[in-house]
């Protein structure tokens, strides 16, 4: 009988022991929600404050930090708004360098990487000069590709090559 009195003790203090630490994660559960709460209260009341200051709050109360405060507010939603003009800006003038490319033979406007019209199917000519023998884009004036290494030799609006660049 000493044998089945020790399992049902010891099982009464697993049960025990089980019931504690589910009362435990219930009560650091409650914890958790609370500090929810009280994170929640502190964003509605700096919210309050907020909205009276907007509206012009010049209390003689007014707490000298919670001025500062807002202040500083001030300057990041002022910092904000030049950081969305400046977006604004960058997607209506888009990058130069991404231009779109007008078609010379349609006059159809073609996205900046198109190789050929969508309109019609011509060839889009680069308003860059082009090495004839990589089609790599170039700066006039170069006399070699920086891609393949070919000579090359532009005049305004001429695109001829000359030999392969010796080894």
């Amino acid at each position: 009988m000493a044998f089945f009195d020790k399992i049902t003790e010891f099982t009464k203090t697993a049960t025990d022991k089980a019931g504690s630490v589910i009362e435990i994660n219930r009560l650091g559960m409650r914890v958790s929600a609370e500090e929810k709460n009280v994170a929640e209260l502190v964003r509605k009341i700096g919210a309050y404050y907020v909205a009276k200051m907007d509206a012009g709050y010049e209390a003689e109360e007014q707490d000298a930090e919670a001025a500062a405060y807002y202040r500083e507010l001030l300057g990041v939603r002022e910092t904000i708004e030049g950081l969305k003009a400046d977006i604004q800006k960058l997607k209506k003038d888009g990058d130069k360098s991404n231009a779109d490319v007008k078609c010379s033979f349609c006059g159809h406007v073609n996205h900046a990487n198109a190789k050929f019209c969508g309109e019609c199917g011509s060839k889009l000519e680069s308003e860059k000069p082009v090495c004839p023998n990589c089609g790599a884009e170039m700066a006039e004036g170069l006399k070699f590709c920086g891609e393949c290494g070919a000579r090359v030799e532009f005049e305004l609006g001429d695109d001829t090559t000359g030999d392969k660049a010796e080894e």
